[in-house]
């Protein structure tokens, strides 16, 4: 069967910052290296052997760190040393495809670009048509520079791979999971309501398909608003704040933020929490900040990513929640930016904020699998503000 190769609609406009970057992808993280690079490595016969030897943990296929989290190669200069000595062809799958996340399914193929990188965060809230997974034909490598050919190969080998995940892969469902995607993001990109009655859509449509996983019937879609006057929402934003609390930590400074960041919005209550919402959006709309505009991206932007690995995991309500909910927490801490620069935020501000929280949970595979346990923890909260 030939493969599907499918692409956001926007990856073309990526250029890694290099050195200009506001903050390394190579640190904070353990970089994992394929198999492949990992002979490469063990084959390099030069001056520079030993210095492979000494960064590289080949148990472990990673790169060491340094003390401060910084990945061995990485230079003072925010360059990769590897790659200044031996070229683009030493880099492993990893750092020559990032921040391009690849997800599989049998013979599905789909990349994205992880806003856990600053530039990519940039592109997407700067996006103001509609994102898109589009049909490429290919699979799109970081150099550009593999023909069709190789790619096929590439993907071949990955799909070797994940036998395990072949082996349970139920198609029925991927299917109905593709459907259901699309109608979910048929919402999010129906600007004639506001994104708050998109969002409602989302969760209610989500939770009825997981309540039903073997109805193949059109999903529901007539929910009424996020409320955002109901001081239960108020409570479940928070309940899902408190998850963001739970995941490990990459960056040591991260609790202390998150600390703040709660008692700023939570310690007074939800009149409090109400206030600087409607401050907030007021502030956006007179400084033309296009914030709808923006989560219906970010929302956008974590369906496409993830909604369909619950081919595997059967998590359909907990990744469709997730990507409100995570609109929702990045709002949270957007405002928290804001009141901290004295009620002033930019776009640069919002990018950043983008960026360091999904550098959080996407380069931990176990925050991802621990937030989708969460986020099905709050069913039944969800379903008595949205199942009417």
């Amino acid at each position: 069967m030939k493969n599907n190769y499918r692409a956001i609609n926007y990856i073309d406009k990526f250029s890694c910052l290099a050195d200009k970057c506001p903050d390394t992808c190579c640190a904070g993280w353990a970089i994992e290296i394929d198999e492949n690079s990992l002979e490469k490595y063990n084959n390099v016969r030069s001056d520079y052997s030993h210095v492979l030897r000494e960064r590289i943990d080949a148990d472990e296929c990673v790169f060491r760190q340094k003390e401060n989290g910084d990945c061995s190669f990485l230079c003072e200069n925010k360059l990769c040393d590897m790659y200044i000595a031996l070229g683009e062809d030493s880099l492993c799958d990893t750092c020559r495809l990032y921040p391009r996340h690849i997800e599989e399914f049998e013979d599905a193929y789909e990349m994205n670009l992880s806003v856990s990188c600053p530039e990519a965060a940039r592109i997407l809230l700067e996006q103001d048509g509609p994102i898109a997974m589009l049909d490429t034909g290919k699979y799109e490598v970081a150099s550009n520079s593999e023909d069709e050919e190789a790619g096929d190969k590439k993907a071949d080998n990955k799909k070797t791979e994940n036998e395990e995940n072949d082996e349970i892969f139920n198609s029925e469902l991927y299917d109905l999971l593709i459907e259901t995607r699309e109608s979910l993001i048929e919402i999010v990109r129906n600007r004639s309501v506001s994104y708050s009655v998109r969002a409602a859509q989302i969760v209610k449509a989500a939770s009825k398909l997981q309540d039903r996983l073997d109805s193949l019937d059109v999903i529901e879609t007539d929910a009424d608003s996020l409320n955002e006057e109901s001081e239960d929402l108020f409570y479940l934003i928070k309940d899902a704040f408190d998850c963001l609390k739970e995941l490990e930590y990459l960056k040591d400074s991260r609790e202390a933020q998150l600390n703040k960041a709660e008692n700023i919005l939570y310690s007074e209550g939800y009149e409090y929490w109400r206030k600087l919402h409607v401050e907030f959006e007021k502030y956006c709309a007179e400084n033309e900040l296009k914030l709808e505009v923006k989560k219906e991206q970010i929302t956008a932007y974590y369906l496409y990513s993830y909604f369909c690995g619950a081919v595997y995991d059967d998590y359909v309500f907990a990744k469709a929640f997730g990507a409100v909910m995570h609109t929702a927490l990045i709002n949270e801490l957007w405002i928290v930016k804001w009141i901290q620069n004295n009620k002033r935020i930019c776009n640069e501000d919002m990018v950043t904020v983008l960026y360091e929280y999904a550098r959080e949970l996407e380069n931990s595979n176990p925050n991802l699998i621990h937030m989708d346990e969460m986020m099905d923890d709050l069913k039944i909260d969800a379903d008595m503000i949205f199942i009417h």
